[in-house]
């Protein structure tokens, strides 16, 4: 396994985001204030040069994201470890569609 973290494209990461992500598909509020499209835009094609802190570095590169783009809400921090998750599990290339 590479020492480094890679994310996809903005395009890549937002699709993962809608459509695949447990955490993060059925989350109507997050794509409504275009907090997953931010996400996105923020991270793609980024390269975390450590695997291992990686998990700080995008947990704070959302927090600033989301500050940016002006976000309010109470569970802000269930939103940053959703979001997280989600985004290490894409640059991962893991995979949560189920085939029939």
């Amino acid at each position: 396994m590479s020492s480094t973290l890679h994310f996809p494209s903005q395009e890549t990461i937002k699709n993962y985001l809608e459509t695949q992500h447990p955490n993060t598909k059925n989350d109507s509020y997050l794509k409504e204030k275009k907090v997953l499209e931010a996400a996105a835009k923020k991270f793609a094609d980024k390269t975390f040069a450590n695997r291992d802190n990686a998990p700080i570095g995008i947990q704070m590169g959302i927090t600033l994201m989301l500050y940016d783009i002006g976000y309010k809400q109470t569970k802000i921090m269930t939103t940053i470890k959703c979001l997280s998750v989600a985004l290490k599990d894409c640059a991962e290339g893991k995979s949560f569609v189920t085939s029939k």
